[in-house]
């Protein structure tokens, strides 16, 4: 079953998002990109402050708050009853959308770097 709608869901998600609003030559449309870029950071940041929550020794807390950075899924979820609802305008979806792109992204890379270094040896 999640073969087959889980693929469905993203792509529904994906049509819903409004790519006009990520002109930054269309003064209408600034201010949602303004928004898009302060809620990546907040999401970024938020995430990593989820990492302090770690209480076990030898566990490096940062990187655990790199690993939440990508947890976005449930918010593409209340985005989209938003975006139907009404409550959420179609600017802001397509922002909200970018930063669980961008989270779930940036991720991999990050954490591969973390720990490559983790791993590195001492001289």
């Amino acid at each position: 079953m999640t073969d087959i709608f889980v693929p469905v869901f993203f792509v529904l998600v994906g049509l819903n998002v409004n790519l006009r609003s990520f002109n930054p030559l269309d003064p209408a449309h600034r201010s949602a990109m303004i928004i898009t870029g302060i809620l990546l950071v907040l999401a970024i940041i938020g995430k990593l402050a989820a990492g302090l929550g770690v209480v076990s020794r030898g566990v490096s807390r940062f990187i655990v708050g790199v690993g939440m950075v990508p947890r976005g899924e449930v918010g593409l979820i209340f985005a989209s009853i938003g975006l139907k609802t009404g409550i959420v305008p179609k600017d802001l979806y397509g922002g909200l959308v970018f930063v669980v792109f961008i989270t779930t992204l940036i991720t991999p890379f990050w954490l591969r770097r973390l720990f490559l270094r983790k791993t590195e040896p001492v001289n």
